[in-house]
């Protein structure tokens, strides 16, 4: 009887211990801990630009959602923004920071939330200027200040997981950068060619807009291409690369650049007599890396 007596009293206290500690050895039903982490997850990607990383941290929907925006965070994709404002969205995407609160999380039933600031360049103050070479326009990230975009991450339960669900709205803010028109910005220097001299074999032509050169892959063992400009480009600053078929094969600090078959790197064909059939691109810069001109010879 005493040992029975002894036992329920020692469950007793037991219980009251737990009742007084607030069942502090009950592990909580809602963790900050898990909401920060799944907000880190999503955040990283966001600030890479990384697409996939986004999906894993996102409801089962986002690839569906977003499916535009993974061809938009592309931005290799020229055809989709052009050489020039391709790079300086690129170098935009590059100066992305973010910081959590972690301190704002909060739950309401089998939903939370979590503040997250992310910080880039400011580069609307670069866009306030028409016509900059973009060469000015990517060294001028490094000297503007930073705008801060305040979110607040909006956070369910996917198979006892948080994953972020207001994605878009997330996006749409942070990556506003990408839709901006750059095109009329950026300075276009290839208006200040006066004229475009293609040789080749018995090809000439003096056609300012002649861009494509085709030449028969029996006989052409060399081509050249020369520009001159209306004096607002300093000509004696140019220089050239040659690609085939996206490889580079030549770099010429010139204004008239010669391939041969007597150049070293350039491509032959089994022969060894002739320059190797493709698509040679010709790109001119200017003495700060800006592109002049992009000019295409066709062997075939």
């Amino acid at each position: 009887m005493k040992n029975i007596k002894k036992t329920t009293c020692a469950l007793m206290a037991s219980a009251m211990m737990l009742s007084m500690t607030g069942c502090s050895f009950l592990p909580s039903k809602n963790d900050p801990d898990d909401v920060i982490e799944a907000a880190e997850a999503f955040a990283e990607g966001a600030a890479d630009c990384d697409f996939d990383e986004m999906s894993k941290a996102s409801a089962e929907d986002f690839e569906d959602d977003c499916e535009d925006w993974e061809e938009r965070l592309d931005f290799n994709n020229e055809d989709l923004y052009g050489e020039k404002a391709s790079q300086f969205i690129s170098a935009v995407a590059r100066t992305i920071d973010y910081e959590i609160d972690e301190d704002s999380v909060e739950f309401k039933k089998d939903k939370a939330q979590v503040d997250v600031v992310f910080a880039l360049s400011d580069y609307q103050t670069i866009l306030d200027e028409d016509h900059i070479f973009i060469s000015v326009m990517l060294e001028s990230l490094d000297d503007v200040g930073e705008i801060e975009i305040e979110t607040t991450f909006e956070l369910e339960k996917e198979k006892g997981e948080w994953v972020v669900v207001n994605y878009e709205d997330i996006m749409d803010d942070l990556y506003e950068f990408t839709t901006c028109e750059l095109t009329d910005r950026i300075a276009d220097q290839s208006e200040h060619i006066n004229d475009i001299w293609w040789n080749g074999d018995g090809y000439e032509s003096e056609t300012p807009d002649h861009l494509i050169c085709n030449f028969s892959a029996s006989q052409c063992d060399y081509f050249d291409v020369a520009i001159t400009t209306d004096g607002t480009i300093d000509v004696y600053s140019l220089y050239a690369t040659i690609e085939c078929n996206g490889q580079l094969v030549s770099t010429q600090y010139t204004s008239a650049v010669m391939l041969g078959t007597w150049t070293d790197g350039a491509p032959l064909d089994s022969s060894g007599q002739y320059l190797e059939a493709g698509m040679y691109t010709i790109t001119f810069y200017d003495g700060n890396g800006d592109v002049v001109i992009v000019l295409n010879a066709n062997i075939f």
